[in-house]
């Protein structure tokens, strides 16, 4: 899971917005080497995969031609906009170096996924209209559903994946949910492969208008958890100023939403629509508060409001503050939330990202927020140093809430280059790669290796002492992946390996 969000909150922040956007900067004097061979790293067993030059890389993996070891489908663009699918087999932990098989992808397909369909992992391929599973080994296709889509246009130079297929029921069968026009299309699977009527859930995306006035649209986020605390997960989306909530009942879905409203004050949702209603304004003295999260965070069956503050009292003097509201039984069939928050989490400057992870396995939901400190002599040193501090807080969950202080606070640097723009920001993880079931803190060091903080079962959470793994590290955060690639309870790391101008490669660190 990675820690590295883009967050925007208004084009007055300057510098801060700059850093904050990283994953959108390629910088190519960090950019890994290229090596080919296959060796033991650290507490790793590699194989690179050289798959060759490409305007555009996506990975995805699945048990596609072995039931217990996973492939790799690696999906390229090339020069002539042809679109290839590649399937790497997986042989006693190694990466075999030449693709098993190799097909064109179809024009017409806008974005691919993974999914389960009748007990095993399936590749889908999803067009305008038709979601497609497409077996790589025999190179057979067969229509699983239809739709109407809101995703109308092939992507220029990537072929993107979005989780359409998952479990939504948590019967082991992924569904789908796919957004249309009107809202949402929730199909069901069942035992025997087959899938439901399409159930419509009324959640129109959200229409934004381009600077030269093209009309564009973004789905409505999903809130899939249990609102009515009868421990089924329920699916809410939030429209502008109340949420409607599509209970869950025995597998399938109501056809009928409810509306649901809550006392909690709420001006917008995410970090974007802070942003969007901050931008223009005068921030001598702005308050905004927007919905974040809606999730059952302590294991109660009802889901947790979670809001994101922002107090702005000029351009460098920032305060943020996420605010949780747990969830309580009422009368009615949903939850309800008191107007005070049960915990609050709140910094000087800017908390720019939230991630959400049972780091010491004890079932509630622990907090890493991401969070940087604004000033002017601040900004001055960055600029000299071309660098930019940020600090990981790490909040565990005790009975239902959270410290006012983090239980652990690690540092990590951003740097940065004025003359060419280029930013390079280390990739930050948290995976289990010792099979342990504690979280590990993963993070890069440089181009060329990884850091691994080996999590401990006590407040402190992580070992002081790093072990250092030397391999090949990506230019921006989102080209890694974590996986159990081969089922042995430890997480793997998937590091797509792209330079501008050198052919691509992919590098799996499977761990030992």
């Amino acid at each position: 899971m990675s820690l590295v969000s883009k967050a925007r909150f208004g084009l007055s922040w300057l510098l801060a917005l700059a850093l904050f956007q990283l994953p959108l900067a390629g910088a190519e004097q960090f950019a890994s080497p290229i090596l080919s061979d296959q060796t033991r790293v650290g507490q790793f067993q590699r194989s690179t995969l050289n798959t060759g030059s490409a305007l555009g890389q996506t990975v995805l993996y699945g048990r596609l031609s072995n039931a217990t070891q996973a492939d790799l489908a690696v999906f390229q663009i090339r020069e002539d906009n042809v679109r290839y699918m590649s399937l790497y087999r997986q042989i006693e932990g190694q990466f075999e170096e030449t693709a098993f098989v190799q097909h064109k992808v179809p024009k017409d397909v806008i974005f691919v996924d993974m999914g389960r369909w009748q007990g095993r992992d399936v590749l889908m391929f999803f067009t305008a209209t038709n979601g497609i599973r497409f077996d790589p080994v025999t190179g057979r296709s067969q229509t699983l559903v239809t739709y109407a889509s809101i995703y109308n246009t092939v992507a220029d130079k990537e072929l993107p994946t979005f989780d359409v297929m998952r479990d939504l029921n948590d019967d082991g069968f992924d569904d789908f949910i796919v957004p249309g026009f009107e809202g949402y299309q929730v199909s069901i699977q069942q035992v025997d492969g087959g899938f439901t009527k399409p159930v419509l859930m009324r959640a129109p995306p959200i229409m934004e208008i381009s600077y030269n006035n093209h009309p564009w649209y973004k789905a409505r986020k999903i809130y899939h958890t249990d609102m009515n605390g009868d421990g089924q997960r329920d699916l809410a989306f939030w429209l502008e100023q109340d949420f409607i909530v599509y209970l869950q009942r025995d597998g399938l879905f109501d056809s009928q939403g409810l509306p649901f409203s809550t006392e909690v004050q709420i001006d917008a949702e995410g970090y974007e629509g802070i942003s969007m209603r901050m931008g223009g304004e005068d921030q001598s003295n702005v308050v905004k508060k927007a919905l974040f999260q809606l999730r059952d965070l302590d294991g109660d069956h009802y889901a947790e409001l979670v809001t994101l503050a922002v107090k702005s009292e000029g351009v460098f003097k920032k305060q943020t503050t996420y605010a949780f509201y747990n969830g309580l039984a009422s009368e009615t069939a949903l939850a309800t939330y008191s107007m005070v928050p049960d915990s609050v989490i709140e910094s000087p400057g800017i908390q720019f990202n939230m991630e959400e992870q049972d780091l010491n396995n004890d079932g509630q939901i622990d907090i890493i927020v991401s969070s940087v400190e604004l000033g002017v002599g601040k900004i001055v040193r960055a600029l000299l140093t071309g660098s930019i501090r940020i600090d990981l807080g790490f909040y565990q969950m005790r009975n239902g809430r959270y410290p006012l202080k983090p239980n652990v606070v690690r540092n990590i640097k951003a740097t940065f280059s004025l003359s060419t723009g280029d930013v390079f920001f280390p990739s930050v993880l948290m995976a289990d790669v010792s099979g342990d079931g504690l979280a590990d803190l993963l993070v890069q060091d440089g181009n060329d290796g990884l850091l691994i903080y080996p999590g401990i079962a006590s407040e402190r959470l992580f070992s002081k002492d790093a072990i250092e793994v030397k391999a090949p590290m990506p230019t921006q955060p989102e080209r890694i992946q974590v996986a159990d690639l081969n089922a042995d309870g430890k997480q793997d790391l998937i590091v797509r390996l792209e330079v501008k101008g050198e052919p691509f490669q992919v590098l799996v660190l499977m761990a030992r």
